[in-house]
């Protein structure tokens, strides 16, 4: 019997080429499999790698671990589409209703910033709805309980249970509470030119929205009306409501006592002193039948009265004001050639972990000093917030223009403390401040003071880090976007186009000898 030579080198030949077919269908449908899996996953979880020197492109880790505990569902509405948000659209719109110009990029960073929520959190989701549609039309008319969209606004939801039945929560989150606006010409302020957007506040704005609409049961605080000024602290309790607190004025307490359905009390520059009776039914209510719980949130300022009741109540508790001003003597502790406008020092309390760092900036004009008169002293302990400098005085009341700070004491004196009354678990907190210009609108955007104060809140009634902000994201240098993105791309330019082409040429090298040497 005789062999066709040509014919078995044909059907060898053609078995060689259908299984080096087969191979070579299989690498690439790997490849591909592999570039869909990777790109899934990268859409999915936070797996992008950040470059930017100050980790202007992902989420601080505190506000990860925030994001983590959100457990009801989340819908951030953008009030736009996310190629207008990144592009011209929203320049426009900001040049035209804002005078701000965005150079840097930071549009599209919001984007990107909006995008790590998702990924680190699956019942948080991301949409975008163009303004000019139906459906933009639908949530304007529908949602009557969230103040006027407008283009490029976040639109905050949450499903939460609350006493067995579901609601939804919503609130926005505006382009003034997300950009950092500058006027860095010095002509925009008189409409010469524009602003410029010199960074991102997204982080600490959509937390405090989250926490808000996320939460089941706000905090409710009384502000004690019939002595307090309330406009001293008018921007403060907006930040409060914005925190999740329930604000509301009480001027019959001093008649009705102070119902046990509030947290908390706030006293601020009093516009006259307080009777023994009406400190008794503040006594009564941070006891509060043994059980406590309860905290008392008191600001000094230049305008207060005198109140020597309740200064004798305050020692009660270790606190005890100077009658005076701090005043700095070192004129890089204080703030424009003004040395009743002092900066401070965070005392590192336990009542603030989350704003215990060098990130913050704390700044009042006209703070009473005060006394700590003991560390611990039956079932009460306490502790400095905020301290002066080592080289601050006090300006005693009434001191005459010619008087002279070098007759002060220098010396760190406290402009906030903190004291605990505690009897087993169960604890009260007197929490005060030296002004109310601690949490004066001028301060609140650009200084520590009102995180500081509202984190402390937050643990003097149990409450999370519920004040948490973070540091305005801002761009190093004109190119830290381009050269994240420059430096990614260069990564995958060598992947793709050298080392997996070169990895497949090579797999065809040794196969081809394998089967060449059989």
């Amino acid at each position: 019997m005789k062999f066709n030579k040509k014919l078995i080198k044909s059907e060898y030949a053609l078995k060689r080429g259908i299984y080096a077919t087969v191979l070579t269908v299989i690498f690439i449908t790997c490849i591909i499999g592999v570039n869909i899996l990777v790109t899934a996953l990268a859409e999915r979880f936070p797996i992008n790698i950040d470059l930017s020197s100050n980790k202007v492109n992902s989420l601080s880790k505190e506000n990860i671990s925030f994001i983590k505990k959100i457990d009801c569902p989340v819908t951030i509405t953008v009030c736009a589409t996310e190629q207008d948000y990144k592009g011209n659209y929203l320049k426009s719109y900001a040049s035209s209703y804002f005078k701000a110009d965005d150079t840097q990029g930071y549009f599209a960073q919001t984007i990107t910033l909006l995008h790590e929520y998702e990924k680190h959190n699956k019942n948080i989701s991301v949409e975008f709805v163009d303004p000019s549609t139906p459906q933009f039309k639908d949530i304007y008319a529908n949602y009557t309980d969230v103040e006027s969209l407008y283009y490029g606004d976040l639109l905050i939801e949450a499903t939460v249970t609350a006493s067995g039945r579901q609601k939804i929560n919503r609130s926005t989150v505006t382009f003034a509470d997300i950009y950092q606006l500058e006027d860095t010409t010095g002509y925009a302020e008189y409409g010469y030119a524009n602003y410029s957007v010199t960074g991102i506040n997204l982080e600490s704005a959509l937390a405090k929205t989250l926490f808000a609409v996320t939460s089941t049961e706000a905090v409710k605080i009384a502000v004690l009306s019939t002595h307090t000024d309330s406009e001293s602290i008018s921007n403060f309790t907006g930040v409060l409501q914005d925190n999740n607190y329930k604000i509301t004025e009480l001027s019959d307490w001093a008649f009705n006592g102070i119902p046990d359905e509030y947290d908390g009390i706030l006293i601020s520059s009093p516009k006259r002193d307080f009777s023994a009776d009406e400190i008794g039914v503040i006594d009564a209510f941070l006891e509060n039948g043994g059980q406590k719980g309860k905290m008392m949130l008191y600001f000094s300022g230049p305008a207060t009265v005198k109140t020597p009741v309740l200064n004798e109540y305050l020692n009660e508790w270790g606190i005890d004001f100077y009658d005076g001003l701090v005043y700095e003597t070192n004129s890089e502790n204080y703030y424009q050639e003004t040395p009743t406008t002092a900066f401070f020092i965070n005392a590192e309390s336990e009542f603030t972990p989350v704003t215990n760092n060098d990130k913050y900036v704390y700044i009042c004009d006209c703070a009473v000093p005060m006394d700590l008169l003991f560390d611990s002293h039956e079932d009460k302990t306490t502790s400095p917030l905020l301290l002066t400098s080592s080289t601050a005085v006090v300006r005693p009341a009434g001191a005459n223009d010619d008087w002279d700070w070098a007759s002060g004491e220098k010396q760190s004196y406290n402009v906030g403390v903190a004291s605990v009354d505690k009897t087993g678990e169960q604890k009260s907190t007197v929490l005060a401040f030296g002004s109310y210009d601690l949490v004066n609108r001028n301060w609140s955007s650009s200084v520590g003071n009102v995180p500081l104060i509202v984190e402390a809140i937050g643990t003097a009634v149990g409450m999370d880090s519920t004040g948490i902000s973070f540091a305005v994201k801002s761009f190093e240098s004109e190119n830290i976007s381009e050269l994240t993105s420059n430096a990614l791309i260069s990564s995958v330019r060598v992947l793709f186009m050298y080392l997996v082409p070169a990895a497949i040429v090579i797999t065809g090298i040794v196969v081809w000898r394998r089967r060449k040497n059989r």
